[in-house]
């Protein structure tokens, strides 16, 4: 094993993030075959002081690769460069407990397209499902030891997730929201961007929001400058969020929706478009909908985050703003493969479709309407 102790190429920026320069510099180095598997990195003090940065700078950028799966990171081991195996023979997919008490039609859809893209590559998948009792991760944790499988990909990246994700020593990608390379995230500020686009177009001038998870810090920003790209107003009380919950994790999203109605009809001014950032949403919507007596679109004009490959079961009129699961599914074996061919992980440029959206019994009765001769063959 050999220690590796000269930085004598890396030059810091003091305009650029510290931590990113850091862990680029060692990126570079593992793709590049300057550092082998096995090679002892300078202890995190050691290069903090030669550096004059401060430690936890050093701390965060070796956790960031080690996130990657370039790097294990081991108490009083210190940080040693990954052995990564040639070529991509066995992958796991992952699908946490929580998933799966939701039931959603999404998760297996996507487990789904993402066994026959690895089974048409040759390589072999395991589907592993948790259970309470930690079934799942026991299974997932044997395959990673007895080097059975090269990667991981997960169905949920949640932030009390990714210590177990780490400690497998591989690399592994998934959904979340976490600010870390390994991850594709679906709230984007290029899909807000086309939910105000698609509100806007129904003659809409202020949105509310319905999100059963908690989102980041920048969430509001982003909702704000995207309102404003598209003449909307936007008020932090017309936001409904995971933190209206006591649970962590909401399972039953469709009382969570039928709680968030209920929470804006008691506003005294309510916006006069919502943005649904679940399909999983539409069933406790559609109730309280109907037990207020709330009207559509004349007292709110709708935009549904949607997968295309997902049913549409909806009694109101909307725009769908549809992401594609075999898309989704496609960009995380894309991933799975940068990272466990030692490139940087690519990130996705996911289409994104608006689709006006009418019920079938609306759409019968307005053909009968348009149709002159409707009545007399009536």
């Amino acid at each position: 094993m050999r220690q590796q102790n000269s930085t004598s190429t890396l030059r810091l920026d003091p305009e650029r993030s510290i931590r990113s320069q850091i862990a680029g510099y060692y990126r570079d180095r593992i793709v590049r075959g300057e550092l082998h598997p096995g090679d002892r990195l300078p202890p995190a003090r050691t290069l903090a002081r030669e550096l004059g940065v401060a430690e936890a700078n050093v701390h965060h950028a070796f956790g960031k690769l080690a996130g990657e799966g370039l790097l294990i990171r081991r108490p009083r081991a210190g940080s040693v460069v990954a052995r990564r195996e040639p070529g991509l023979r066995g992958v796991a997919v992952f699908v946490p407990w929580r998933s799966l008490m939701r039931g959603e039609e999404f998760t297996r859809l996507l487990v789904r397209f993402l066994a026959a893209r690895f089974e048409e590559s040759g390589v072999e998948c395991h589907v592993l499902y948790d259970t309470p009792g930690g079934t799942g991760w026991n299974g997932l944790r044997r395959l990673a030891s007895e080097r059975r499988i090269q990667g991981v990909i997960c169905r949920t990246i949640e932030p009390d997730e990714l210590k177990f994700y780490q400690a497998l020593h591989l690399p592994f990608t998934g959904i979340g929201s976490l600010r870390i390379a390994n991850r594709i995230s679906l709230l984007t500020a290029e899909l807000i961007g086309k939910m105000a686009e698609a509100l806007r177009a129904t003659g809409c001038r202020s949105f509310g929001v319905i999100i059963p998870e908690r989102p980041a810090p920048g969430f509001l920003p982003v909702l704000r400058r995207c309102g404003a790209a598209a003449a909307l107003e936007f008020r932090e009380e017309w936001l409904y969020d995971g933190s209206h919950s006591a649970e962590s994790f909401i399972v039953d999203r469709a009382a969570f929706a039928w709680n968030a109605v209920a929470h804006l009809n008691t506003l005294r001014r309510r916006p006069e478009g919502l943005m649904l950032f679940s399909d999983d949403l539409v069933e406790g919507v559609t109730m309280a909908f109907y037990r207020a007596g709330v009207r559509v679109p004349q007292d709110y004009r709708l935009a549904i985050h949607h997968t295309r490959e997902n049913p549409v079961i909806f009694p109101f009129a909307c725009t769908l703003v549809q992401h594609s699961i075999a898309e989704i599914a496609g960009a995380l074996a894309e991933q799975l493969a940068d990272l466990c061919s030692g490139k940087v992980p690519r990130a996705p440029a996911l289409d994104i479709a608006l689709t006006p959206y009418t019920p079938p019994v609306i759409a019968a009765v307005e053909s009968r309407n348009d149709d002159p001769q409707g009545e007399s063959r009536a």
